[in-house]
């Protein structure tokens, strides 16, 4: 049986757990934006900038080790 499950002679009982659902307040949709554009930086730059600094780092690491 999977969690959250029982069986009693041949009835099956499934326990649900509480639903959450989250939504923006009115300060947390004045950031989007601000967000997004970090997400952009992101994505534009990751590949050039970043995962080689990683790479350097990586191979730095296995020379020390």
């Amino acid at each position: 049986m999977s969690r959250g499950r029982t069986r009693t002679v041949g009835l099956a009982t499934h326990t649900v757990q509480p639903r959450v659902e989250y939504t923006l307040t009115e300060a947390g949709h004045g950031l989007r934006s601000t967000v997004d554009r970090m997400c952009d930086w992101t994505y534009r730059y990751f590949q050039q900038h970043i995962e080689s600094a990683r790479q350097r780092f990586e191979a730095r690491r296995s020379v020390n080790a």
